[in-house]
C-alpha cells in the first residue's frame, strides 16, 4: 500500500524528509556544543558562551517585541538575575562555575515564573473572580451589560482608575475627579455646557469612594452645583471594586437645558 508523505503506515502523522533533516542536524549542533568544550580553549569557549547567551537575550526581546507586539522593559532583569547569582555563587561559594550557571539558571526561572504567577492571578481576578460571595459580577460582565445602554465615545470614570474596565470596553476611557492622571470634574461640566452636543456622557463612579471621601450622594450634589444634571443608567450587573469592594454605579450626565429631559 503506498503511503502519503508525512503519514505512517499505521495512519500517523509523521516527519518529512525535510523535518528529518532539520531534526538531524539541531542533534548534531546539540552534540558538537556539548563536545566543544573538549578541544577549545577556555577564551573559545567563554566567547561562544556569551554569543549564546546574547543571541538567547536577543531572540526572546524579539519574540515579545517583534512577534507580539509587547514591549518588554523589564527584560533584561530576567538575565541580569542570573548573572547576579552565577557571580555570587561562583566568588563567594568558591563553586564550579558549570555549577554556578545552573543556579543562575533557576533564579531566572524562579523569578519568571513569580512574575508569570502574580500576572496570572491578577488576569484571572479581572476576569472572572468575584471580591467577595455577594460581590455579583466581575468588569468582563459589567462592561458586557454596560456598552450597549450608554455612547461609548462619551464614557469616562469619576474617582477611580479602571484598567479592567478599559480592556474590556476596547479603549481607555476618560478619568475625572482627583488622581495622577485625572483631569478636574469643573473641566468635564463646562465642556458639557459649551459643546452642541445634545448627548448625555455616562460616569462610572464608586458608590462610597474612601479614596477621596465622597459618595453618591456627595457626588450628585457637586454635579447639580456645577449646572449638571444626572439620572441613573439601568444596568443590572453589579460590579463591586476594591478597597473595601465598593459597588460601581453608570450615571449619565448633561447639561441642564440640554439633556434628555
Amino acid at each position: 500500500m503506498r503511503v502519503s508523505a508525512g503519514i505512517t503506515a499505521a495512519g500517523r502523522p509523521g516527519l518529512r524528509a525535510g523535518e528529518r533533516l532539520w531534526l538531524l542536524a539541531l542533534l548534531a549542533l546539540a552534540v558538537l556544543l556539548v563536545a566543544y568544550p573538549g578541544w577549545a580553549d577556555e577564551y573559545a569557549v567563554s566567547s561562544l558562551r556569551d554569543v549564546l547567551l546574547f543571541g538567547l537575550f536577543a531572540l526572546s526581546l524579539d519574540y515579545l517585541w517583534g512577534k507580539t507586539g509587547t514591549l518588554s522593559f523589564g527584560h533584561a532583569t530576567f538575565f541580569g538575575l542570573g548573572t547576579y547569582g552565577v557571580a555570587i555563587t561562583a566568588v563567594k561559594l568558591q563553586a564550579d562555575p558549570a555549577y554556578a550557571a545552573l543556579l543562575g539558571l533557576a533564579m531566572g526561572i524562579a523569578l519568571a515564573a513569580l512574575v508569570l504567577v502574580q500576572g496570572t492571578v491578577l488576569t484571572w481576578w479581572h476576569a472572572f473572580a468575584r471580591t467577595r460571595a455577594w460581590a455579583e459580577r466581575s468588569p468582563r460582565e459589567f462592561v458586557r451589560e454596560l456598552l450597549p445602554e450608554v455612547d461609548r465615545a462619551r464614557l469616562g470614570t469619576l474617582g477611580f482608575n479602571a484598567d479592567a474596565l478599559d480592556f474590556y470596553a476596547g479603549q481607555t476611557l476618560e478619568a475625572w475627579g482627583e488622581g495622577r492622571f485625572a483631569r478636574p470634574l469643573e473641566d468635564l461640566a463646562d465642556r458639557l455646557k459649551r459643546e452642541p452636543d445634545p448627548r448625555p456622557y455616562t460616569l462610572l463612579l464608586m458608590e462610597a469612594n474612601r479614596r477621596s471621601g465622597r459618595d453618591a450622594r456627595t457626588t450628585a450634589e457637586r454635579l447639580e452645583a456645577m449646572g449638571l444634571a444626572w439620572e441613573r443608567v439601568p444596568v443590572r450587573a453589579v460590579y463591586r471594586r476594591p478597597p473595601g469592594d465598593a459597588r460601581v454605579l453608570a450615571w449619565r450626565v448633561w447639561a441642564r437645558g440640554s439633556g434628555p429631559g
